[in-house]
C-alpha cells in the first residue's frame, strides 16, 4: 500500500470523527450538531421499543400517559480521588449522570459542592473519569492530542447548563487546581428556562491519566465579583491521592 504524508497546518479538533476548527465557536457549533445526531437516535430507539405488537390493545379510557424517562443520576456515589477543603456550611453530593455524549449513551461520576459566598451561594461541578476528545492533524495520529479545553465546552454544554440556555465562553486560558496548571475559560448562562443566570469558569487537567473538569459558578450571577477568591481558594486546596502501587511477592 502506498503510504500518504502528513503535513503541518492548523491543528483539527475532531467531534465524533468529525473534523472541526480549533476555535470555540466551531467546537461549540460541531458539538451541538453531534449532540443533535445523538439525540435523535436516542429517540428513535425509544419509539423503536415502544412500538405496539399486532396483539397489544389500547384502553380508551385510561388516563396514564406512557412515559420513558431515562435518569440523568443513577445514584451511584463515586468520590473522586482526591480531597479538598470546603468552608462551613458547605455540602457534598456524589453521583453519576447518564449522559447522551456524542458518540452515544455514557456514564460520568460527578461530584457537587455547594455553599455560602459572599453575595450568595457559591457552586463546584466536578466531573471526571470521562473519554477525550483529540485535536492534531488528520494526517498524522502522532500529533493528536487530549484537549481538556474542547472537553471542557462540551461538557458545560452537554451536563451543567441547562439545555435552552443563552451560553457564552471566553478565550482559552490557564487556570490553577492544587498548584497545578488547568485549562480553560470563562462562561455565562442566561435566558435559560428553568434555571437563574449564571456566571463562571471551568479548568481542566488531567491526573495519573484521568480527567477532571472543575466548573465554579455562582448564584446570584452578580456574586461571581466577589466571591471568585473564596472559589478559587477551594480549588487551590484539591489534592489528588491515587493508589500506590504495591510491589508483588515473588518465590
Amino acid at each position: 500500500s502506498q503510504s500518504q504524508t502528513g503535513f503541518a497546518g492548523a491543528p483539527t479538533v475532531f467531534v465524533n470523527a468529525e473534523p472541526a476548527q480549533p476555535d470555540a465557536e466551531s467546537i461549540d457549533a460541531a458539538i451541538r450538531i453531534e449532540i443533535a445526531r445523538s439525540d435523535a437516535a436516542i429517540r428513535a430507539a425509544i419509539e423503536a421499543t415502544n412500538t405496539p405488537s399486532p396483539d397489544s390493545t389500547i384502553d380508551p379510557n385510561s388516563t396514564e400517559p406512557v412515559v420513558i424517562t431515562l435518569p440523568p443520576v443513577q445514584n451511584q456515589e463515586i468520590p473522586p480521588p482526591l480531597t479538598l477543603t470546603l468552608p462551613e456550611n458547605w455540602r457534598i453530593r456524589h453521583d453519576t449522570l447518564l449522559l447522551g455524549d456524542v458518540d452515544g449513551m455514557r456514564s460520568v461520576p460527578f461530584s457537587y459542592y455547594t455553599g455560602p459566598v459572599t453575595g450568595g451561594t457559591g457552586n463546584i461541578a466536578l466531573l471526571w473519569g470521562f473519554p477525550n476528545l483529540v485535536v492534531g492533524n488528520p494526517f498524522d495520529a502522532s500529533t493528536l492530542q487530549v484537549d481538556l479545553f474542547t472537553d471542557g465546552l462540551r461538557l458545560l454544554r452537554l451536563a451543567v447548563i441547562e439545555q435552552g440556555c443563552n451560553i457564552g465562553t471566553d478565550l482559552r486560558r490557564e487556570y490553577s487546581v492544587g498548584g497545578l496548571t488547568a485549562v480553560g475559560t470563562q462562561f455565562s448562562a442566561v435566558t435559560c428556562p428553568e434555571t437563574a443566570d449564571t456566571r463562571g469558569w471551568f479548568a481542566g487537567l488531567q491526573q495519573n491519566n484521568i480527567n477532571f473538569e472543575f466548573y465554579v459558578f455562582t448564584d446570584p450571577i452578580e456574586a461571581i465579583d466577589g466571591a471568585r477568591a473564596e472559589l478559587q481558594a477551594i480549588l487551590d486546596s484539591v489534592r489528588f491521592v491515587f493508589p500506590t502501587p504495591q510491589a508483588t511477592p515473588t518465590g
